[in-house]
């Protein structure tokens, strides 16, 4: 069984990394529409719109101009790297940005929620 390490991976903004990324994740989905007919014994469906949800986590450094992008409501094209180098991109709109304090022998982190804006390739 092969294991992919995760540390390798990033998120940008252009050419431009955001600092001090703990993880990231992208889920994709889509809105299902029953077409059964009358009579049917089955249930029929079909995908509809294509849904994207961007998360990650940081620690958080407000001197990173990057990070300091991502407020509620701005749009942007973000560029995702796995850790095997494979890229995917496109726009998002920020939904939410959380700034939790780390406790007192903790470290202070930023957790940022995002929807797709178009098509990702």
């Amino acid at each position: 069984m092969s294991v992919t390490r995760g540390r390798e991976g990033t998120v940008k903004v252009g050419s431009a990394a955001v600092g001090e990324i703990r993880d990231w994740t992208l889920t994709e989905s889509t809105e299902i529409a029953d077409v059964s007919t009358l009579n049917s014994q089955d249930e029929k469906t079909i995908g509809t719109l294509n849904r994207r949800t961007v998360k990650f986590e940081c620690f958080y450094d407000p001197t990173d101009a990057t990070q300091n992008m991502f407020v509620p409501g701005a749009q942007m094209t973000v560029i995702l790297v796995s850790a095997t180098g494979k890229q995917r991109s496109g726009g998002i709109t920020v939904e939410e940005v959380e700034i939790a304090q780390g406790g007192v022998t903790g470290v202070v982190g930023k957790s940022i929620t995002a929807r797709g804006n178009g098509a990702w390739t």
